[in-house]
């Protein structure tokens, strides 16, 4: 008789009894070891198991860990992660992490659980060799804790790979130029100098490189990665909680992929001939003969969907294969050595007349003496791909909506031009447009309206340039003109003149007709700029002088426009992205009781860190804002932030009363801000008795009316209502009496030489006797002497804020903040 096959051993990992007992009876004719707890686990691997089944939340950690261990460690053992309903994206992070097979428990998968590791043994047998190779990778990350955070798990689970980092798209072309090491490259989308898919093309733009390309990119990203796996990169990761544990079986699998490639194009040629016929057969794979004559002896049936031309037709005609290249590519028909050994990218005119984008390898038939007989080859239909990098190059030179060059493109023309004209003794002046009142249009009628109009303005502008002028959008509305003269400064006047003219003419649209003007901003190379960065800074410091002064004129730039103006345009620039970009961020300060000493609320402070100036301070951007525009996108970020923040500390149970927001005088006025706190009151769930409202003197006094409404609605909603910077603006007491107000806040400058200033003392103890008189509470900014606190409790005042107390800290520190006072 045969001996009887040995049952398989398998090491069940589980910490709830009532699952490892469900577990246990579902493995009848399996000798099984059970281990509660990872500690547990790595103790049994000694026991050498057949196969492991572990469960994903374990009290002293994941079964991610126990994986990684396995896969770190060389150990030959097919893993099985069970999760509950909930758990799919750790699944499949597990999967991606070198998991042979995922189970949900429940009742149906318990019982297809002897099925279920039947099938993860075979997965496991048929997997490739998992002995980990050294790999050495370049890694493209602007984030600092993105960096640390990569580097520390690598070390602790992956020591096996090495990597470099770099910040920007331009040093990952210093580092190849350096090394030839690299076994990958990883790159994060968003580099500040360019996105990753610009450095993909110029990689593979590259003679002689031949690196996977992987790609770390966020959630809701899946155009861009469409776009980037079209483009050829090998794999991508998303950026989710475990993220780092696919990321090293990931290089692995792409780099180990691109070496078997590459061992593949190494093999001789009549291995190429059959890979090129067995595997290829959606391309066009044909044989040429050239000796004795031409003729095609092999056309795949391909031919016909790709080219339109049969199989018989190439028989019929030998010719018809040098016919259809376009008549600019044929020049690349050479059989030379350099032909047969890299791919070569045509165009081909399909029976149809339409182009078709080809990239072909040949491979060259020799006979005994060495004459070139024939050549064998395929053709693969690159179309989608040629197309989708002419769509990039596009959009990197160009505005898709009026499709004028962009501001890069326009540089490109400034640097192109500048050498031409200092030869020839001319010079190069850029007029520098931004469309009066467009931003009010923008608002009041729509964006759509706003594109229409630029759309016009570009077709006018358009209409009046010469031939060797260029008209540029370089962002916003604004336009660019750049010209060459003689060196006549009034030729450029003149020319400002006639733009200012032109643009008078209203625009028709279905409102009506609509009347913008032009503020120009001249600076011309080479009597104000050295270089083209130059030639645009003072551009758009004439433009801002010429906004300053009016609208609808003009300035020449000159070197007294100071660098507030230069700074301020760079400001704006970077404010464009900050919020895109994740820059903008909320602090909060504690507000305070003034006789307990107790935190009951916070105010939220806008804070912005970029990563090329670091942190802006709020009285320098903030300004900014207003002017642009941009406040009530920031304005509504903050609010939503701040009631989100508000919720999750009231869920921890901290007994806070208050979160306070600034309300801008732009939002105030412009925006519909009793829409914008019931958005952010439905998004977070926050009751609204939480939320309180700072508004400044001077946004309700600009129309008192108007304000009154407002403020009743908030009112009803059951916001509160401050009055912010109290005693800086009109102080008009008439006004505040007819306003549904809680509060005034003592603006900071009124505090901060009590208790040496006398004047600073009356003015404080009237306001707060003024508050009690209007029945409101009275909040005093930036308290930070004990002596202001004590001052303040004896004249009644309730609430303080400022560093005496705390300086505006994250969610996090304010929730320790208020723990420890409980304390």
């Amino acid at each position: 008789m045969s001996e009887a096959k040995k049952p398989l051993k398998v090491l069940f990992v589980e910490d709830d009894p009532f699952d490892a007992e469900l577990i246990q009876n579902s493995l009848v004719g399996f000798e099984t070891v059970y281990a509660s707890s990872l500690l547990e686990a790595r103790e049994q691997l000694s026991s050498l198991p057949d196969i492991i089944l572990c469960d994903l939340h374990l009290p002293d950690g994941v079964g991610l860990d126990l994986l990684v261990d396995i896969r770190q460690r060389g150990l030959p053992l097919p893993f099985i992660l069970m999760t509950g309903a909930g758990d799919q994206r750790a699944a499949i992070s597990a999967i991606r992490s070198g998991a042979d097979d995922y189970l949900i428990k429940n009742a149906e998968s318990l019982a297809l659980l002897p099925q279920s590791m039947s099938n993860a043994l075979k997965r496991f047998r048929r997997s490739k060799d998992r002995i980990n190779r050294p790999l050495h990778v370049l890694y493209a990350e602007p984030n600092l804790y993105d960096i640390d955070l990569t580097r520390e798990h690598l070390k602790q689970h992956a020591p096996y790979i090495t990597i470099d980092v770099v910040r920007e798209g331009r040093d990952v072309l210093k580092a190849l130029d350096s090394s030839n090491s690299y076994d990958v490259l990883l790159f994060d989308f968003m580099l500040p100098d360019e996105n990753a898919l610009i450095l993909t093309q110029e990689l593979q733009r590259r003679p002689g490189f031949d690196l996977p390309i992987v790609f770390v990119t966020g959630h809701g990203n899946e155009e861009i990665v469409a776009e980037a796996m079209r483009l050829g990169i090998a794999d991508y990761v998303v950026k989710h909680p475990g993220y780092l544990f696919e990321l090293p079986p990931t290089l692995e699998n792409v780099t180990g992929l691109h070496r078997l490639q590459r061992e593949r194009s190494a093999l001789a040629a009549s291995e190429k001939r059959f890979r090129l016929l067995a595997e290829n057969a959606r391309d066009i794979v044909y044989r040429i003969e050239l000796l004795p004559s031409r003729a095609f002896t092999y056309v795949s049936p391909s031919s016909t969907r790709l080219t339109g031309y049969t199989p018989e037709e190439h028989y019929a005609d030998p010719d018809l294969g040098y016919k259809i290249i376009h008549p600019e590519d044929r020049v690349k028909i050479v059989l030379d050595e350099v032909f047969f050994s890299k791919p070569v990218v045509m165009r081909w005119i399909r029976k149809d007349g339409s182009t078709l984008w080809t990239e072909q390898e040949n491979v060259p038939v020799y006979d005994e003496s060495g004459n070139l007989i024939a050549l064998e080859g395929i053709a693969r239909d690159i179309t989608e791909r040629k197309e989708s990098e002419e769509r990039l190059d596009f959009l990197a030179h160009y505005d898709p909506l009026t499709g004028l060059p962009n501001r890069w493109s326009l540089i490109e023309q400034i640097e192109k031009r500048m050498k031409s004209v200092r030869e020839r003794g001319r010079q190069l002046t850029l007029l520098l447009l931004d469309l009066d009142r467009f931003k009010m249009i923008n608002e009041s009628l729509g964006h759509r309206s706003g594109d229409l109009l630029l759309q016009s303005a570009a077709e006018r502008l358009q209409q009046s340039i010469a031939a060797d002028e260029v008209l540029a959008r370089p962002g916003g509305d604004e336009f660019g003109i750049l010209i060459e003269s003689d060196n006549d400064p009034m030729t450029a006047e003149h020319r400002a003149f006639s733009i200012i003219d032109l643009m008078q003419t209203p625009f028709a649209f279905d409102q009506g007709l609509l009347y913008i003007g032009v503020s120009i901003g001249i600076c011309s190379y080479p009597d104000a700029a050295a270089n083209a960065d130059e030639l645009m800074r003072n551009a758009e410091a004439a433009l801002y002088r010429a906004k300053d002064q009016g609208r609808n004129t003009y300035r020449l730039y000159t070197e007294d426009m100071t660098r507030k103006a230069l700074d301020r345009l760079e400001i704006e620039t970077l404010l464009r992205e900050a919020l895109a970009n994740g820059e903008l961020y909320l602090e909060y300060q504690p507000l305070v009781s003034v006789h307990s000493n107790a935190i009951f609320g916070a105010e939220a402070l806008m804070r912005w860190k970029n990563p090329l100036r670091g942190v802006i301070r709020p009285d320098e951007f903030i300004p900014v804002a207003e002017e642009s525009g941009m406040i009530t996108r920031i304005g509504d970020f903050a609010l939503l932030e701040a009631c989100r923040s508000m919720k999750r500390l009231l869920d921890e149970g901290l007994p806070l009363r208050t979160i306070a927001v600034n309300i801008s005088p732009r939002q105030f006025l412009l925006q519909d801000v009793v829409a914008s706190v019931k958005k952010s009151l439905a998004e977070t769930g926050l009751r609204p008795e939480y939320l309180e409202l700072e508004i400044t003197e001077s946004a309700l006094m600009h129309d008192p009316d108007q304000s009154l409404q407002t403020l009743l609605a908030l009112r009803d909603l059951g916001i509160r209502l401050a009055i912010d910077d109290f005693g800086t603006g009109y102080s008009s007491l008439a006004h505040l009496k007819r306003f549904p107000l809680h509060k005034l806040k003592i603006d900071r400058s009124f505090i901060r030489d009590i208790p040496h200033d006398l004047d600073s003392e009356k003015i404080a103890t009237t306001i707060v006797a003024m508050a009690r008189g209007l029945e409101l509470k009275v909040l005093a900014e930036g308290v930070e002497t004990e002596d202001q606190r004590k001052f303040l409790e004896e004249h009644n005042c309730d609430f303080f804020q400022g560093y005496l107390c705390s300086p505006a800290v994250s969610a996090e520190t304010l929730a320790e903040l208020v723990k420890k006072q409980r304390r």
